[in-house]
């Protein structure tokens, strides 16, 4: 159907009323390696500044990681931050897309970016973190993180993880359990000792 359109004088960077774009929205790797065949540029930016591997990094569609990994290929820089400063691996691990944070940290996504409010990836990881996105993070050692960086609200990430222990969860929160609390607590000591 895209090559229809597309054969037909479609403008594959044509934006909605927010600037998104369909290559913001495009639901498989098929539709992706079309639009970019098409001339889409993989690193258009919507209003809030979002690029295409932002979004998909959020949205999560079953083969994100080929979508990823597409849109990296045809030229996307995989660090571009939106205008809050919030990269694809911090909305990724936000919405705990594991296929997502795979195919960024193979690609070589960078750690120690720090959005508008003073977080890193260790922040969203303590503030949404599962077990297995812990455990990962672990395996592929984060270099070049400061663990004890303190948020806007002066906060280091451990005690954003501790808060969740014990304040109110939002919606796409869950109390952590002893062994992620664990786990997150070695994955600072780990990123101390190697810096």
């Amino acid at each position: 159907m895209i090559t229809l359109l597309l054969q037909h004088g479609a403008d594959v960077n044509a934006r909605n009323r927010n600037g998104i774009q369909s290559l913001h929205l495009a639901s498989s790797a098929q539709k992706v390696r079309a639009l970019v065949q098409g001339g889409a540029d993989p690193d258009a930016r919507d209003h809030w500044g979002v690029t295409p591997i932002g979004s998909h990094a959020a949205l999560g569609y079953f083969d994100v990681d080929e979508i990823i990994r597409q849109l990296f290929d045809a030229g996307a820089d995989i660090n571009l931050t939106d205008y809050s400063g919030v990269t694809p691996l911090i909305a990724a691990s936000t919405w705990n897309n594991m296929a997502a944070i795979r195919q960024l940290v193979e690609l070589g996504t960078k750690f120690d970016v720090v959005d508008n409010w003073g977080r890193s990836i260790l922040f969203c990881t303590a503030y949404y973190g599962t077990f297995a996105q812990i455990q990962y993070f672990r395996s592929v050692k984060m270099d070049g993180l400061d663990p004890d960086n303190r948020n806007e609200s002066r906060y280091i990430s451990l005690g954003v993880y501790t808060r969740r222990l014990v304040d109110e969860l939002e919606i796409v929160q869950s109390r952590p359990t002893q062994a992620e609390a664990l786990a997150f607590c070695s994955l600072i000591l780990e990123i101390r000792r190697r810096s």
